[in-house]
């Protein structure tokens, strides 16, 4: 007989341990570390999933307590966590405070439905149908493979256009339907099925859904700066890397060079690009130059298409996997590199659960396949810079643009003294006539503003009330399109209001400008041109991101203008203008990494421009020309703002000289959350005296309302520790979440490690 310790799936703070249960009969031989098991849970005894973290034998020395519960049985189908997986977990577990279920479920390929065998003679009583359907795709037949494409035309008829153009595109190689929809201009099942017919074409089952190369392109030769680059990431002893290149300097061909190497030595390689919407530029640079299928995984593939790559990656079926943050959850064997692509980017920080940091778990990752990490940004975070200054990464450089291509110019525009001088618009006058003039020229621009939304908010002009969402403490936006007020906190929609609701007077007035309106006034200046826009509230198809981005590649827009979307890592050769609407607005946020999301965002959108054979200029509209921050990214000075920035996170103790914790309580009643945010304070002041080290005490703020207290009716009150004893506060951490009292917490508790924002 055996027993086994199995986390419950139930993921929460008293339950964040595992259970002791029986294994006996056949399940003594078959139940392995790692496993999904059903076992009886609670005083009803329940059935319930669970992993099994370890077995022990039961032997004389040790007999088991046979008052414990057995496990009822396997579930079948459900993916083994192998070694590596489940180290992971306990290592998210202890880093990130995240729940031991949260992470064992980050790796699930698909929704849980664990189903009951009607027919008990089966030794298999639950299981999992992860039902994999296979993919039909079209080919050229196997009568006509060898033919060239002249001679395969002359089976069909001459006025067979529609079949001609199909037959072009499955000569490159097999297509699914869909992507015959999408390629073919005047695709018909008909013609198809007539090809098929004269068995021309035939069909043929597929069991994956990688990505095929729509061609394959041959490799550039590299500047002396790439190749010096990839000599000493090759002879670097360092796990990790930091590639710190400008806008344009030839990083990503730096990273195809890299995975070439691990893929000659049979490895997989991971690629992580920060945003949904850069994986099919990415896809295209990395399936062109290498002939192998690529596995793509984000947020946003259906569950089928996520179980089917995940059996091939794990199969060893599929060596290059690209996708965003939750490809690093990947059932990989044999990883031999990892490359983070911008990875400055905020979204590799997780705001949901399990709440990590991708940068940490890629290295810890890299230690445990013995694989390397590469880092790479035009624009590293400060954490990174200053690990790759220190000797913790290997710093690799490239300085300049290629081909020697010059850095756009960046211009500054004082907007006070465009007010002074009666311009009110939001287009300086600077702006608009490098827009006339690139129009002119049949040249692109890129427009950067990061407020969405048609007016910023609305307010009266007697009594100074401004509209405010009834379920957070937020001004709501008015959106010009569906003539409403939205909160872009918690999405409730109100009429705009005609009468004022605090003194009853019409004085209503709209004010501010986000991209709805500025769209709105730039299709009135400019008349002939075609404006995008790219906007949460613009891309909310599931292609809509890539649709947009291939009209303005294809030129068939003049004007792109966005959010935070269009500074990424876009490549549009016949840009030659960025222009910053309002490069304040980041810059007052109540963080302390404002300044260098600041510079981040101006620099990246910055080196949209001139990316092609024309020079690039850019224009930077702001309130505060003389702030540092602005007047570093004017001259593409990434080592000036680092130093600057350096000396302000040593004095204030940010990171990296310190850590943050940031302990936050959220529910329907403010007193109640309060109440349970002060009480877990004292919980850890009184194990702060127990250690009999107050000195830990200067660590930790009191509780404290959130800057936004309330958030779609929940209230939110926080708890902040910034130090660099986090081992210590660990210990404490765990103590208290073990203890007794808290049972006495009624409201939600997350507890985030270095978290994105504090407010």
């Amino acid at each position: 007989m055996k027993t086994a310790m199995i986390y419950i799936n139930q993921p929460n703070i008293s339950m964040d341990r595992p259970f002791d249960y029986i294994l006996e009969g056949e399940l003594e031989a078959s139940v392995a570390v790692g496993q999904r098991v059903m076992v009886p849970f609670g005083y009803s005894n329940k059935p319930i999933d669970g992993v099994v973290a370890s077995i022990t034998d039961c032997s004389e020395s040790t007999k088991c307590d046979y008052k414990l519960k057995k496990v009822i049985g396997i579930i079948e189908n459900y993916p083994v966590l192998s070694k590596e997986q489940m180290k992971v977990c306990y290592w998210l577990q202890e880093y990130y405070h995240s729940f031991f279920m949260d992470n064992a479920n980050a790796y699930l390929p698909g929704s849980i439905n664990i189903k009951t065998k009607k027919d008990f003679k089966s030794d298999t009583m639950f299981y999992v149908d992860f039902k994999i359907n296979k993919v039909k795709v079209y080919k050229i037949s196997s009568d006509c493979d060898n033919i060239p494409l002249d001679e395969i035309m002359k089976l069909i008829p001459k006025n067979a256009i529609r079949q001609a153009e199909v037959l072009k595109y499955l000569y490159e190689g097999a297509k699914t339907e869909s992507e015959l929809k999408e390629s073919c201009v005047n695709f018909t099942r008909h013609s198809l099925n007539s090809l098929i017919e004269k068995k021309i074409v035939e069909a043929e089952h597929k069991n994956d859904s990688y990505v095929h190369p729509a061609k394959i392109n041959e490799k550039p030769s590299l500047t002396l700066n790439q190749e010096k680059v990839l000599k000493e990431h090759s002879l670097s002893r360092e796990r990790v890397s930091l590639l710190h290149g400008v806008t344009g300097s030839g990083k990503t061909e730096v990273y195809l060079n890299m995975m070439e190497n691990v893929l000659k030595q049979g490895k997989t390689c991971l690629y992580l690009v920060p945003e949904i919407s850069l994986t099919p530029q990415t896809i295209s640079r990395i399936t062109e130059r290498f002939n192998k299928k690529a596995a793509v995984i984000h947020s946003r593939i259906s569950e089928k298409e996520r179980m089917r790559q995940y059996i091939e990656i794990e199969n060893k079926d599929i060596k290059i996997i690209i996708g965003a943050r939750s490809a690093i959850f990947s059932p990989f064997k044999d990883l031999g590199l990892i490359i983070i692509d911008e990875e400055h980017e905020n979204t590799y920080k997780s705001q949901n659960r399990p709440r990590f940091d991708t940068v940490p778990l890629a290295c810890m990752l890299a230690e445990e396949f013995e694989a390397k990490v590469v880092l790479g940004s035009a624009t590293p975070s400060v954490v990174s810079y200053y690990r790759a200054l220190t000797g913790e990464y290997r710093l690799l450089e490239l300085s300049e643009r290629i081909n020697s291509k010059k850095m756009p110019k960046i211009e500054l525009v004082d907007m006070r003294e465009e007010i002074k001088d009666g311009n009110r618009s939001f287009l300086s006058r600077k702006l608009y006539s490098k827009i006339k003039d690139r129009l002119m020229k049949r040249e692109q621009t890129i427009l950067f503003l990061n407020k969405r939304g048609y007016y910023s908010f609305v307010f009266c002009r007697s009594c100074g009330y401004v509209i405010k969402c009834k379920k957070c403490d937020v001004a709501m936006t008015y959106h010009g399109k569906s003539n409403k007020m939205i909160c872009h906190y918690c999405n409730y929609t109100r009429q705009v209001e005609s009468i004022c609701p605090e003194c009853k007077s019409n004085k209503i007035k709209f004010s501010g400008s986000g991209t709805e309106r500025v769209q709105k006034m730039l299709e009135k200046y400019f008349p002939n041109a075609r404006v995008l826009r790219m906007d949460t509230d613009t891309m909310r198809k599931k292609d809509s991101v890539q649709q947009t981005l291939k009209m303005f590649a294809d030129n068939k827009a003049d004007i792109l203008l966005g959010t935070q979307m269009v500074t990424k890592g876009f490549d549009f050769e016949n840009v030659t203008l960025v222009g910053v609407l309002l490069a304040d607005l980041t810059l007052n946020f109540p963080d302390f990494r404002s300044s260098e999301r600041t510079f981040q965002l101006l620099t990246q959108v910055a080196g949209r421009a001139g990316r092609g054979k024309k020079q690039g200029d850019v224009v930077i509209q702001t309130y505060d020309p003389e702030n540092y921050v602005i007047n570093y990214a004017k001259f593409h000075d990434y080592r000036g703002f680092y130093d600057k920035e350096i000396e302000f996170r040593k004095i204030h103790q940010y990171p990296p000289f310190a850590q943050l914790l940031y302990i936050g309580f959220a529910g329907d009643d403010e007193n109640t959350v309060k109440s349970d945010c002060e009480s877990y304070y004292s919980q850890i002041i009184e194990e702060i005296k127990s250690k009999n080290n107050m000195d830990l005490a200067e660590d930790i703020y009191p509780p404290s309302p959130s800057g936004i207290t309330r958030i779609n009716n929940r209230y939110r009150y926080y708890i902040l520790i910034k130090t660099s004893r986090i081992k210590e506060f660990d210990d404490i951490i765990k103590k208290v979440n073990c203890s007794g009292d808290i049972k006495k917490i009624k409201s939600a508790m997350i507890v985030d490690v270095n978290p994105n924002a504090v407010f």
